[in-house]
């Protein structure tokens, strides 16, 4: 037999979560999403100001540069040198200590990063559900249709048809949950690319076939950090930049 204490407490519980349903149905309803999440269209860069920002026993000071939208970048450096790290902050991720990252002028807020550029982690989920929800995001994504049928269309059958039929994406390979996740980012449409090595688990020419694709896209500024130093990758790049002991340089 319940206590009475018990039930008490459960009342408690659904009285203290009515407010918290009210602003979910508001945002479902599109009437709170719609006011703060604003549109940043026709992005021409993304310019980095004077940042300072630490994590541990990596330091970053006075950074600045500007991406500019068209040009494809790569990211290179050793291990822990701090490139996953500086990608975060280009996605508003991390706290600065000073400076300002931008979007036409904007800071960077969660909201801006939401609605003009897709971050890419190393550690994107995959749902337990097939390839159109996960490419789509149950439909969050339509922009870039087109766009991911491309590249879909261009890899080999086999992959095709492992990524199309898979209903658990746990039981895909490392490399294939990686151009799952590349499909979603050029399904998203979304202006600015952030890819976190992208390309890691992919055989060669698989990696030199994707990346072909994707720095074919046009009108899109894409910043992608690189596990490999393959003189013939690089070289598909507009610009690479090299981090080391949390400075990041334009290689030569």
């Amino acid at each position: 037999m319940l206590k009475i204490s018990s039930i008490l407490l459960d009342v408690n519980y659904i009285h203290s979560t009515k407010e918290t349903v009210a602003n979910l149905e508001g945002y479902l309803a599109g009437q709170v999403l719609s006011e703060q999440v604003p549109s940043y269209p026709n992005v021409t860069a993304l310019e980095v100001r004077d940042v300072a920002y630490h994590v541990g026993e990596l330091a970053v000071a006075d950074f600045s540069y500007r991406f500019d939208k068209e040009k494809k970048y790569a990211i290179i450096g050793p291990s822990a040198s701090g490139k996953s790290t500086f990608l975060r902050v280009l996605a508003g991720e991390l706290a600065l200590d000073k400076g300002s990252v931008s979007y036409l002028e904007n800071d960077v807020l969660h909201e801006m990063e939401a609605t003009t550029a897709f971050y890419l982690s190393q550690f994107e989920h995959l749902y337990h559900t097939d390839f159109e929800n996960n490419v789509s995001v149950f439909g969050t994504y339509e922009k870039g249709r087109d766009v991911m049928l491309g590249l879909l269309r261009s890899l080999p059958a086999s992959l095709q048809d492992t990524l199309m039929t898979a209903s658990n994406p746990s039981l895909l390979s490392g490399g294939e949950k990686n151009v799952l996740c590349l499909l979603r980012a050029w399904m998203s449409g979304k202006e600015i690319l952030l890819l976190d090595e992208p390309t890691a688990h992919l055989d060669p020419a698989l990696t030199k076939q994707v990346l072909t694709n994707l720095l074919q896209l046009e009108d899109k500024l894409i910043i992608t950090i690189l596990h490999e130093s393959d003189p013939a990758i690089l070289d598909m790049f507009d610009v690479v930049l090299e981090m080391r002991d949390g400075k990041l340089r334009e290689k030569i």
